[in-house]
């Protein structure tokens, strides 16, 4: 029997949750693996593809064993309030009878368990190499290049963010990492400082890895990777929590040769040019095609002219008026560009300035932060 405070409990359940895999035919992915002893009660959980493990302080022992996580998850909710709550492990009659026992003052629940031998544990990273990271900066530097992530899973190698040695400028550079991303039509990518990188190969992290990672250690301060040196396998602490992760297995596209580093053209002020394009937007409708809502964008002395078109019924059409800085002259009078990419971009280069390198008509539009060299956004141009 173990003794534990509900609430953390309940806490450690929730976080979990996130490489529960409910609609598994494998009803051991919706169980998590609990086992207390010497003071410190562990938790994990898996879809396969993610493991997760949290610590939390107990008295007493229990286990192994594999409880329901839904029904532990209820079970915690009514009583997470109350001081503490004991767990036990109560032996059934028959097969796979045995229950867990939550009690906390005159409330009981039973819940269902299977046997502990019987959960999967995601292999940890052969030979791996360690590093310290910031935890808000590693959460940035992915959040950022979420935006331009694929679902599209013929190209699987698109479906992640892909973090290499080296900074936006530099791919020798030391101790830095760079994160990029891209779906053909938009891309992104930002680097950070990683002080005493050790050699790592270039990885790539699955969409669903990116995600939790920025639910499950939100709030932590420095976080320890752990890279293996065949770039399948990648473990992240954070103290009382720990995630292991498989990582896509291929080749990430040459992302430097159509994200070069240009002189701006242009500048914006980034809360106005975003809002001038979903000013212009706001009544031409959505059309069918797969590539989008073009807004132009035409080009004349401190101003730029944002023009959308309704393109099942051309009557319709928005306009708003930015105004601009004129760095360089201009090689172009007009482009075009899919108009949410460009709200999207705005809002994941996170800076208060927008400068935008245009070079030829036809060519991507290169988007950077003024003053900011950690970012840059690229959008394929469209035809208007």
């Amino acid at each position: 029997m173990t003794i534990i405070v509900p609430r953390q409990l309940a806490e450690a359940v929730s976080k979990l949750g996130h490489a529960i895999e409910r609609s598994s035919p494998n009803p051991m992915l919706g169980f998590i693996h609990i086992a207390a002893g010497n003071d410190k009660m562990e938790l994990v959980a898996t879809d396969l593809d993610i493991r997760l493990n949290t610590w939390i302080d107990c008295e007493g022992e229990l286990g192994p064993i594999c409880v329901d996580a839904a029904r532990l998850s209820a079970a915690l909710k009514a009583i997470k309030d109350r001081g503490e709550a004991r767990l036990e492990a109560i032996a059934g009659s028959g097969p796979n009878s045995d229950v867990l026992r939550v009690t906390s003052g005159r409330s009981e629940f039973n819940l269902p368990t299977l046997p502990a031998e019987g959960f999967p544990m995601l292999q940890e990273p052969s030979e791996a190499e360690e590093f310290v990271l910031s935890g808000p900066a590693f959460r940035q530097c992915l959040a950022a290049a979420l935006v331009s992530v694929s679902s599209e899973e013929t190209r699987y190698y698109l479906c992640g963010v892909a973090m290499q040695p080296g900074d936006l400028a530099d791919a020798k550079s030391p101790d830095h990492l760079v994160f990029i991303s891209t779906d053909g039509h938009k891309g992104m990518a930002r680097h950070m400082a990683a002080p005493d990188l050790p050699a790592i190969p270039s990885i790539i992290i699955p969409t669903k890895t990116v995600q939790v990672i920025g639910k499950v250690f939100d709030k932590t301060e420095t976080l320890t990777l752990s890279v293996g040196t065949s770039g399948h396998r990648m473990r992240v602490n954070g103290g009382t929590t720990e995630m292991v992760t498989k990582l896509i297995e291929g080749t990430f596209p040459d992302w430097r040769r159509v994200m070069p580093g240009r002189e701006p053209v242009l500048a914006y002020d980034a809360k106005s040019l975003a809002a001038s394009v979903e000013t212009a937007a706001a009544v031409t409708g959505t059309p069918v095609s797969k590539q989008g809502k073009p807004v132009k964008l035409t080009f004349s002395k401190g101003e730029t002219e944002l023009t959308t078109t309704d393109l099942d019924n051309p009557t319709f059409s928005g306009k708003d008026i930015c105004a601009h800085q004129d760095l360089t002259p201009v090689p172009v009078d007009i482009i075009g560009m899919n108009y949410k990419y460009l709200i999207e971009m705005i809002a994941a280069l996170d800076c208060e300035t927008v400068e935008m390198c245009i070079t030829e008509a036809g060519g991507q539009i290169l988007l950077t932060g003024a003053a900011l060299d950690d970012r840059r956004a690229v959008i394929m141009p469209m035809r208007v």
